[in-house]
């Protein structure tokens, strides 16, 4: 399998969390929202304030990244570009942990 090539996107100085962003971007629905909102989460409280402080620099670019089509996960990354490298490093951590879990399946007579 060849290797993406890198280097346009903000997160490819840090290829460790530039993987897992790719990995996420093929998650949908639910395990998606999930794995942003607890990314989101993250950021607010590692970094009180940023997203309210930065907002207004994030691209409005429709459609031109995976992530810009759903406001949670252009907010929560965007945000991130601006975030200090230890919240980069916990970001990173968070979604290793999130995205080596494997959702539980429903099964059948169980809510």
């Amino acid at each position: 399998m060849a290797k993406k090539k890198r280097g346009g996107r903000w997160y490819d100085r840090y290829p460790k969390l530039a993987d897992y962003l790719d990995k996420m971007q093929a998650l949908t629905g639910s395990r998606r929202n999930t794995v942003i909102r607890g990314l989101r989460d993250l950021l607010v409280t590692r970094a009180p304030g940023l997203i309210d402080r930065t907002v207004t620099r994030y691209p409005l670019t429709y459609k031109r990244r995976w992530y810009d089509a759903d406001p949670l996960c252009w907010l929560t990354i965007n945000g991130m570009s601006y975030a200090e490298p230890a919240v980069i490093v916990a970001a990173t951590g968070y979604l290793k942990t999130a995205l080596a879990v494997k959702p539980r399946k429903k099964t059948a007579g169980r809510r």
